[in-house]
C-alpha cells in the first residue's frame, strides 16, 4: 500500500491562504483560486530553501486572536474585515471579486476577530410599514403609464412612416417637374432655332402701304365690271 500523499499544502504569497496542491505541480507555476495570484509552489521534499523565488509550504494555522483591519473595496465600496497581516498585500473582494491592496484605515481602529461588515441601508423600525395595497396600486399605475407611452410611441412611429412616404413622393414629383422643365426648355430652344433658320432662308418680309393696295384693287376691278356689263347688254 502506497502511503505517499497525493497533495501537499502550499501558502499563497499574496493572500497567505493555505492551498492543497497536487505533487505533480511542485516547482511549476500555479494560480491561487482566492486572489488569482500566480506563484511557484514547492513540496516539502523538493530539496530547496525558501528564497526570493520560492515560498514556504505547510499547513496554515492563523492565530485566533489575530487583529483585523476594516477596509473598503475601492470598486464596490463594500466594507470588509481583513486580517492585519494582509496589510500591504493584494486581496480580492468577496462581493465584486475586485483585486486591491490592503491599506489600513487610520480612522478605523483594528478589532480582534471582528466579523465582516456588509453595507446595509439603515432601517427605521419605528417608521410606518409600507402598505402592500398602496404598492400594488402604484405599480399598476406605473404599468398603465408604460402601456400608454408605448401606444403613443407606436402612433408616433406610424406617423413618422407616413411623413417619410409623403416626403419621398414630393421628392419624386420634384424630379418629374424638373424633367418636364428641362424638356420644355429643350422644345423652346428647338422652336427658336427653327424660326431663326426660316427667317434667314426667306429674308426680310414687308407690307405695301394700304392706299396703294386699295388703288390696285379698284383698278383691277373696273375692267372686269365693264366686260360683264357688255356681255349682259346692260
Amino acid at each position: 500500500m502506497n502511503d505517499t500523499p497525493a497533495h501537499f499544502i502550499a501558502v499563497c504569497p499574496s493572500c497567505l491562504i493555505g492551498l492543497k496542491v497536487n505533487y505533480e505541480y511542485s516547482g511549476r507555476m500555479v494560480r491561487c483560486r482566492h486572489c488569482d495570484e500566480a506563484f511557484r509552489p514547492f513540496s516539502p521534499d523538493f530539496g530547496t530553501v525558501s528564497g526570493s523565488a520560492e515560498y514556504a509550504v505547510g499547513p496554515v494555522a492563523p492565530a485566533d486572536d489575530e487583529s483585523e483591519l476594516i477596509v473598503s473595496c475601492p470598486s464596490c465600496a463594500t466594507t470588509l474585515s481583513v486580517r492585519a497581516r494582509y496589510e500591504g498585500r493584494h486581496v480580492r473582494c468577496g462581493a465584486c471579486r475586485h483585486k486591491f491592496r490592503v491599506v489600513a484605515d487610520s480612522s478605523a481602529p483594528a478589532t480582534p476577530t471582528a466579523p465582516p461588515i456588509a453595507d446595509s441601508d439603515p432601517v427605521d423600525h419605528d417608521g410606518p410599514t409600507p402598505d402592500p395595497d398602496v404598492t400594488r396600486s402604484e405599480l399598476a399605475r406605473l404599468n398603465q403609464e408604460v402601456a400608454t407611452l408605448r401606444e403613443w410611441n407606436d402612433l408616433l412611429l406610424g406617423r413618422h412612416d407616413e411623413l417619410k412616404r409623403e416626403v419621398e413622393n414630393l421628392r419624386a414629383q420634384v424630379q418629374r417637374l424638373e424633367a418636364d422643365r428641362k424638356a420644355a426648355q429643350s422644345q423652346i430652344a428647338e422652336l427658336t432655332d427653327r424660326v431663326d433658320r426660316n427667317a434667314r432662308r426667306l429674308g426680310p418680309v414687308g407690307l405695301a402701304p394700304l392706299d396703294d393696295e386699295v388703288h390696285d384693287v379698284r383698278r383691277a376691278t373696273v375692267p372686269f365690271v365693264q366686260e360683264r356689263s357688255a356681255a349682259s347688254g346692260r
